[in-house]
């Protein structure tokens, strides 16, 4: 335990004072199907981003998270899970127009076999936009302790395969998970470790906290489910916090000065281009 404490606090390279939180959205479908409940057109889709951004919070990427550029905690990640085709009605005409790097939670064994499913071309340019790609077992099973005794072969699938498929397709290590269905068990947690995951999602609800080390439980961390019916819930809920957490003087330079800092490192790549 204390070596992969080590490795996480050198996988999260932090600063004590830059303490935050961030609000994790889980959305799946953008099909416009008015019947099903988790399903979120993309109009509908849009309007909940204007509504976010409206009220103060800004979007982070897990890339600020690995290297602490998440201040304040008036912060929102947008996650994605199952790959559906859908993600493609909102990708460029909203998350790039934006300036949005989701998460993408794949469950690889219906990627380019299923008309409803990305490919994995899809996969790789949405990762050169700047997604990350997370695991969401391999045929999005149970992965809990009955399976873990009924079917040991298929739990390990479920963590074990779909990460080295993953790490196969993006070139880069996978280091997140998101447990379908939100369920898991402490088999499940033990057996993500030893695959080499950092952390991995539920759908408890709560906030998770930044530098990302700093929450209780790896292995358990925050995510709400935006559904039809939750939007309201979610959405007054970030309108009443949003009250009560005035971003301060430090966390608002801080923010300044790594976009200035990124700004600058662009325009110097435009010059030597040249």
């Amino acid at each position: 335990m204390f070596r992969f404490l080590i490795s996480l606090l050198l996988l999260f390279p932090v600063l004590l004072f830059s303490q935050g939180e961030v609000f994790v959205l889980c959305y799946h479908t953008f099909l416009d199907k008015k019947k099903v409940d988790t399903d979120i057109s993309p109009a509908e889709f849009e309007r909940h981003i204007n509504e976010i951004e409206s009220i103060g919070y800004r979007f982070v990427s897990m890339e600020d998270i690995y290297l602490n550029r998440v201040y304040g905690k008036k912060n929102v990640l947008l996650t994605i899970d199952d790959g559906n085709h859908s993600v493609k009605n909102i990708y460029e005409s909203v998350l790039i127009k934006k300036g949005i790097k989701p998460v993408l939670f794949i469950s690889p064994a219906i990627i380019g076999k299923v008309k409803y499913a990305l490919k994995t071309d899809d996969l790789k340019y949405y990762q050169e936009c700047g997604a990350t790609l997370g695991s969401h077992g391999y045929y999005h099973m149970y992965v809990n302790e009955k399976l873990y005794n009924d079917d040991r072969a298929t739990f390990n699938r479920e963590i074990y395969h779909s990460k080295k498929w993953l790490d196969q397709v993006s070139g880069r290590e996978t280091r997140i998970y998101a447990y379908p269905f939100g369920v898991f068990s402490p088999v499940t947690k033990e057996h993500l470790i030893k695959a080499g995951f950092r952390a991995s999602f539920s759908l408890r609800r709560g906030y998770m906290k930044v530098p990302i080390y700093m929450n209780d439980d790896l292995f358990d961390l925050p995510r709400w489910m935006v559904t039809k019916r939750s939007w309201p819930e979610i959405i007054n809920k970030l309108k009443r916090d949003a009250g009560r957490f005035p971003e301060n003087n430090m966390a608002s330079q801080k923010i300044k000065n790594t976009l200035s800092a990124d700004k600058d490192s662009k325009n110097r790549k435009q010059k030597i281009q040249k």
